[in-house]
């Protein structure tokens, strides 16, 4: 009869030394147990194919795994976008900083928040106020010169929350020279 490999080398005494390996490994690389990777050394797979693993690894998982990669990155978006958990949209505008340098990546963002500017304004404007001031900066100056849609269309729906005090910081952001 067969038996998996793993029980075989659990059996004869070498699988509980292979494990502290592969750990030892890990460790020694700075991976942790939220991370990242499995032991064919994919990244975020399984319960860890989750937007903050993408973050946390965002450079590594873009160049080893971009099925992966985009497929975590459009789950946030569908998630972000629905706008009933303000949380989700904050932890997807969070990517915002990690995007330098990456023109796909970057294309695909700006039309996400473009697009969530004028569907979903008050949901972007109070994910917005939330975020950090790198990331909102980044976003504030996307979208002054948008690369999907016609800036004035953006304008105008910054200019009708203008004077919404819960959105003044973003404002005067957007609105300063």
């Amino acid at each position: 009869m067969s038996r998996p490999i793993g029980y075989l080398l659990h059996h004869i005494g070498i699988l509980p030394h292979m494990v502290r390996g592969i750990v030892l490994v890990a460790v020694v690389l700075g991976l942790s147990d939220n991370s990242l990777v499995d032991a064919a050394g994919a990244l975020c797979t399984g319960k860890q194919s989750t937007l903050q693993c993408l973050k946390r690894n965002f450079r590594d998982l873009y160049s080893s795994d971009h099925d992966r990669f985009f497929r975590i990155l459009f789950a946030a978006e569908k998630a972000a976008t629905k706008c009933d958990a303000p949380a989700k949209t904050v932890a997807f505008l969070e990517v915002a900083p990690l995007i330098q340098g990456s023109a796909e990546v970057g294309e695909y963002f700006s039309e996400v928040v473009e697009k969530l500017s004028t569907a979903k304004p008050r949901c972007l404007l109070d994910s917005l106020a939330r975020v950090n001031d790198d990331t909102r900066t980044r976003i504030i100056n996307e979208l002054r010169t948008p690369t999907f849609l016609d800036e004035a269309v953006i304008r105008e729906v910054f200019l009708r929350h203008r004077a919404d005090p819960r959105y003044k910081m973003i404002m005067d952001l957007y609105f300063s020279p």
